[in-house]
């Protein structure tokens, strides 16, 4: 999500489209997570349309607030819409780029979470540590792909066991 954002790279910064695709729905997921929509409000006829064409108006506004907008909708639309601009220079940095959009902007919301430098060291460091256990003299030639995946079970495991206790 994070290549995606980037406003130099956007889709162009993957070597296959198909992980392109995947990171675009995942990023459209998170948005969509994101948009809190409240029904839209129908204006209030001001004095001028109170002549001869109210009752138009007035039918206009009713068709108008029936109208369904969903999150994903509108997370949608504002995903297509930066996906279709001009992509940046290549000296732009991204974080000045969405530091100057709009600040009810989903991507901006979204894009400040991504690219936010952890404040401490701890988690990695307790990830350290536990891989350092999985790794004993029994168990020193295990392959990498083997220690990720037993350092991946370990730290999910303890989520889930900790999230089921609570």
């Amino acid at each position: 999500m994070s290549t995606l954002l980037d406003p130099r790279f956007k889709k162009q910064g993957f070597r296959s489209p198909f992980n392109a695709d995947d990171g675009l729905h995942a990023l459209e997921n998170e948005l969509a997570a994101l948009k809190k929509v409240s029904p839209l409000d129908p204006p209030t006829p001001t004095e001028k349309e109170s002549d001869c064409q109210q009752p138009l108006f007035e039918f206009v506004v009713k068709n108008i607030s029936t109208l369904g907008r969903t999150n994903r909708v509108d997370a949608i639309v504002e995903l297509q819409q930066y996906m279709r601009a001009a992509h940046s220079p290549q000296q732009t940095d991204p974080l000045k780029f969405w530091k100057g959009a709009p600040d009810d902007s989903l991507l901006k919301t979204t894009a400040e979470r991504l690219f936010c430098v952890q404040a401490s060291s701890t988690e990695s460091e307790r990830s350290f540590s536990k891989t350092g256990q999985i790794i004993s003299a029994r168990r020193a030639s295990l392959k990498a792909k083997n220690v990720d995946i037993l350092s991946f079970l370990n730290k999910n495991m303890w989520i889930s066991n900790y999230s089921i206790n609570e």
